[in-house]
């Protein structure tokens, strides 16, 4: 805390979203405090999706993904723009389909108008990993 310093708002974690809220309190004329426990194992750390609109092994849309997308794009680009650099990119993924009930599932939603924007035609080949392990440590 810097001395002299006066906080008008206090947040509890410095995730992503605690991160968010104390850029729009800044941007309001706040004086946000943050608080973290400063772990090095964090989800905030080493998340490389900040928006993922399609989740879970039902092929479903994100909850009000339609509403959120573009208030995140803009507070992204905006927050970009201030900090003078660039870190928000849609960029295609690939989703490993593991089952021919998630192939049936991605191929039913590429006719459902609200996935349009979001899946890439044809639905992928399932592939199966049941033949790998993992390291142990």
């Amino acid at each position: 805390m810097t001395s002299g310093t006066v906080h008008d708002v206090v947040i509890v974690g410095h995730g992503i979203a605690g991160a968010s809220l104390a850029w729009e309190f800044l941007l309001r004329g706040h004086q946000p405090l943050v608080i973290d426990r400063l772990e090095s194992t964090t989800s905030s750390l080493v998340a490389a999706g900040i928006v993922t609109p399609i989740t879970g092994q039902r092929v479903a849309l994100g909850w009000r993904i339609a509403e959120f997308w573009p208030v995140a794009t803009a507070f992204y680009h905006a927050t970009a723009a201030l900090l003078g650099t660039s870190f928000f990119h849609r960029l295609p993924h690939v989703r490993l389909l593991s089952s021919a009930d998630e192939v049936r599932r991605w191929a039913e939603k590429q006719h459902d108008p609200a996935f349009k924007e979001w899946l890439v035609s044809p639905a992928p080949d399932p592939v199966s990993y049941t033949h790998l392990t993992l390291p142990t440590t």
